[in-house]
């Protein structure tokens, strides 16, 4: 049955009156006509309005409305247009079916419907959410939630590596398993293939730490629940941790070979020397990020973790030559203006040129351009600088990083626990000293 549609205001005798979806607003002439069946008897309870100026048939549209007592008192419900096909008939047996329902308990005003409806859809489509988390494959949360969401908080080409984790590892794998029903069972698959094409467990790590972080994001969205599958399975990691550093004859050598083939690589080459910048920090550096007045370069450094270095003489003259002739907001631009996505070959041909690496197949002891901020860190810490200060001005995220070069400062360890000689021995010695009656300590390192 058509119930109230919008239509213009009418002209009415009382106050205004409201109804669903439909208000009256009138002159005091006119008032509500009750509903008369064909013998002229009235539909009791059956209430009509006109409308000021629309026709319908011979006379003026008609709104038809019901009044009923109800819950105590009088109550009203709109029941429709004439023009829209309602009839008296109609909007009684809309009465009889409401009296009905007031009898039984289970009587709804329009509005109370309109709420129960609209709850009932809310329902149903958290249900159909449930419904869709819960049959949701590691494919399709990558591609339609993870990777939108990382890519707004995480730099380009970290986004770059975890898309290929993903289509070279998990997705041949497990992409079309459901994630909740993901088990320790389909990552030793993934792990198992990466280890028969050669793939170093380092690499394996990096993998599965991909997969580890989609599942987390999945977590916090209500997909799954408890903890990565992965956890607790343990893969032995060879100690890769980079051993060789430059001495200063070297350091010089290799930017003098530098310089003569690209003054761009050899600057790049002084900057990480000096600073300690990793490769991917000085692509992206822009001129924004130095300020010469302080002597500083302020650094956006991996997993968003900023930090400032300090300019030496030879980066701040460096720097102060690159101004001037720099026509781009990056310090090393690539190409056409990009930033640089990986090291010059000049920089290896120039290694190989010097044959530092000839006969060497350990990487740990072979030269790299990570090689050039190792040699800072060890510098630093063979200069006496604390291993804190070191791991602030490095970018390390853990002091654990860092520890590894406390090896390069022996003295310094050696000269921290020699200010505890004797200690020990004197302490033990000078209470049986006292109860001899001596008045005096005698050094026992000063007996002959």
């Amino acid at each position: 049955m058509p119930l109230g549609n919008t239509r213009e205001s009418l002209c009415i005798t009382r106050k205004t009156f409201h109804y669903p979806s439909i208000e009256f607003v009138g002159a005091r002439q006119m008032g509500d006509k009750q509903a008369k069946r064909s013998n002229g008897q009235p539909f009791r309870g059956v209430f009509y309005r006109e409308h000021k100026n629309r026709e319908h048939g011979i006379g003026k549209d008609r709104y038809y409305f019901l009044k009923f007592w109800g819950r105590g008192r009088t109550m009203t419900e709109g029941v429709g247009w004439a023009s829209d096909g309602v009839k008296p008939t109609d909007a009684f047996n809309r009465l009889i079916e409401i009296k009905a329902a007031l009898r039984a308990g289970t009587y709804e005003t329009p509005e109370e419907k309109k709420q129960r409806l609209a709850a009932e859809a809310e329902l149903e489509a958290e249900r159909r959410r449930l419904i869709e988390k819960d049959n949701v494959t590691l494919g399709d949360f990558f591609k339609d939630t993870y990777l939108p969401a990382a890519k707004t908080t995480k730099k380009p080409e970290t986004m770059r590596r975890e898309e290929q984790h993903f289509r070279t590892w998990l997705e041949p794998v497990i992409g079309n398993r459901r994630l909740k029903e993901i088990v320790p069972f389909d990552l030793r698959r993934v792990r198992s293939n990466m280890l028969k094409k050669k793939l170093s467990p380092r690499t394996v790590q990096y993998v599965l730490a991909t997969f580890r972080q989609i599942w987390n994001m999945a977590k916090r969205e209500g997909v799954v629940i408890g903890e990565w599958p992965g956890k607790g399975d343990r893969i032995p990691v060879k100690n890769n941790e980079r051993q060789r550093f430059l001495d200063k004859d070297e350091a010089v050598i290799l930017l003098i070979a530098l310089k003569r083939r690209s003054l761009d690589i050899h600057d790049q080459a002084l900057l990480s020397l000096h600073t300690g910048l990793r490769f991917s920090e000085i692509a992206g550096l822009t001129w924004e990020a130095i300020n010469f007045s302080r002597g500083t370069i302020f650094v956006d450094g991996k997993g968003g973790l900023s930090r400032t270095v300090y300019m030496t003489d030879d980066v701040r003259q460096m720097l102060e030559r690159r101004l001037e002739e720099s026509h781009s907001d990056l310090v090393f631009p690539g190409r056409n203006g990009e930033i640089q996505k990986k090291v010059s070959s000049v920089f290896f041909r120039a290694l190989n040129d010097l044959r530092w690496n000839e006969g060497i197949t350990d990487a740990r002891h072979r030269i790299c351009f990570h090689t050039l901020r190792h040699t800072f860190c060890s510098w630093l810490v063979m200069a006496g600088t604390p291993l804190y200060t070191v791991s602030k001005l490095a970018g390390h995220r853990n002091i654990s990083t860092t520890q590894r070069y406390s090896h390069l400062a022996p003295e310094n360890l050696s000269g921290a626990t020699s200010i505890l000689n004797g200690t020990l021995l004197s302490s033990a010695a000078e209470p049986r000293m006292q109860d001899q009656g001596m008045g005096q300590v005698v050094n026992i390192g000063d007996r002959t």
